[in-house]
């Protein structure tokens, strides 16, 4: 019987001790033609705002950082330049998590944001 509780111990001790890794996140903008406002969330969980300038829709940005299972991830951008656009993804361990875009649309944010998953 203690063998048995031994057991179950050991292995009750290894399923909780599961390893919190870090994961690579990239956040990614991509497609503007003309300069963009860009609002992210880095691994200190602070809210930073850059503005970005661009040349062509070929310039793209990118911001990586390591997260843990369960961080939250958030990437948006507005551009002020109606003939431009914008493409935002976010990707975890090199994987497209999410992604969304716009065209034409300088009133609205494009944004993209959840949880790194388990």
């Amino acid at each position: 019987m203690k063998k048995i509780i031994l057991v179950l111990l050991v292995t009750f001790t290894c399923i909780a001790c599961e390893k919190n890794e870090d994961i690579p996140v990239r956040y990614q903008a991509t497609d503007a033609v003309a300069g963009f406002t860009v609002t992210y969330r880095n691994n200190a969980g602070d809210l930073i705002t850059e503005e970005v300038t661009v040349a062509s829709a070929e310039d793209e940005w990118n911001f990586s950082f390591k997260a843990k299972k369960g961080d939250i991830v958030y990437l948006s951008a507005i551009y002020k330049e109606i003939t431009s656009g914008i493409k935002l993804a976010i990707l975890i361990d090199g994987k497209v998590y999410k992604q969304a875009s716009s065209q034409y649309d300088t009133i609205n944010y494009v944004i993209v944001s959840g949880t790194v998953p388990y």
